[in-house]
């Protein structure tokens, strides 16, 4: 009982880090990206039709 859990608190702290790893990384990209998307180039285009597919209702 005592191995289970451990496991799944470790599975838990595990998470808990890439979810915070996650949004470390994420925020900045995801700000990167609205900044390319203002951009009158085709990877402004690009970067605006991936932020609208991903957010769109």
């Amino acid at each position: 009982m005592k191995e289970i859990k451990s496991a799944l608190e470790e599975k838990r702290r595990f998470l808990s880090e890439r979810a915070t790893r996650i949004r470390t990384a994420g925020i900045p990209a995801l700000q990167q990206l609205i900044l390319v998307g203002h951009t009158d180039t085709g990877g402004g285009r690009e970067a605006r039709a991936l932020l609208t597919a991903l957010y769109a209702p």
